[in-house]
């Protein structure tokens, strides 16, 4: 009854995302310009106008559906002030006491344990090259590379184009849905949401309870590993920017998209 319980919930919320999910059309303008009445903006200084100060039809750029802004604001609130004054500056101690090559051996350990996620996610959308080249390098790794440790396989030539299952629904013709800010794990979308839930049941990290004890340590040292990646780009776009929530979303957007067409 349980599971039937959790079909009917996860088609529900399929069907929200599809009816909450339609796109949203933004207009770029200078800031020197009005905004028309009833258009969502955002400005970049350096796309042209006409003449007479109108607006090119082609200048229109399209954003994902943001129905929840007001609760996503908040989330976002709640999670930048959680990066800036605990993931960022946690990240940049584990920069200065972990030597770099201490660090590289243990993200590279970390990204072989995802392999069956990348693997998977190639595989369902019939990337056949994708995800026998994910089997080369774990296999590689694995062996040769001392448990992942080494990315050998790199050396070799075989590096990753990692998919996830986010990209396997679009290849199969699911929208954004709505835009949806995760506590703590930030932007996302009502496609994105789905996709994770697999990912995290095909992720190897989600299965490192051998560690025993140390499993609650092992998970804040991911945690930080991932952090490293983003300690200082996050702060350079959103530094300075009237609205810096409205920078990460179309960000996320636009990254989004262009995974979903790799």
């Amino acid at each position: 009854m349980n599971r039937m319980y959790w079909v009917i919930f996860f088609l529900a919320a399929m069907k929200t995302n599809l009816i909450c999910g339609k796109e949203a059309t933004f207009l770029a303008v200078p800031r020197q310009f009005e905004p028309p009445d009833g258009q969502a903006v955002v400005y970049y200084d350096t796309i042209p106008v006409n003449q007479d100060g109108k607006m090119d039809e082609s200048l229109r750029i399209r954003t994902i559906h943001d129905p929840l802004e007001p609760i996503n604001r908040v989330t976002f609130f709640f999670n930048d002030k959680i990066y800036r004054y605990g993931i960022s500056p946690a990240g940049r101690v584990y920069e200065v006491l972990i030597p770099r090559a201490a660090r590289e051996r243990i993200h590279n350990v970390l990204d072989n344990l995802a392999f069956p996620k990348h693997f998977l996610s190639a595989l369902f959308q019939g990337k056949f090259d994708k995800s026998f080249k994910e089997v080369n390098r774990f296999v590689i790794n694995s062996t040769v590379g001392i448990g992942g440790m080494f990315d050998v396989a790199k050396t070799m030539g075989i590096e990753t184009d990692a998919e996830d299952f986010g990209q396997t629904l679009a290849f199969h013709g699911m929208g954004h849905g709505f835009y949806l800010v995760i506590p703590i794990l930030g932007p996302s979308s009502g496609r994105d949401v789905f996709g994770l839930l697999v990912d995290t049941a095909t992720d190897g990290k989600t299965y490192i309870q051998f560690a025993g004890e140390d499993f609650l340590a092992a998970r804040v040292l991911m945690n930080v590993d991932s952090a490293i990646t983003t300690v200082g780009k996050y702060d350079e776009l959103t530094d300075q920017q009237y609205d810096p929530y409205v920078i990460i979303r179309d960000l996320y957007y636009a990254y989004r998209e262009a995974e979903a067409l790799k």
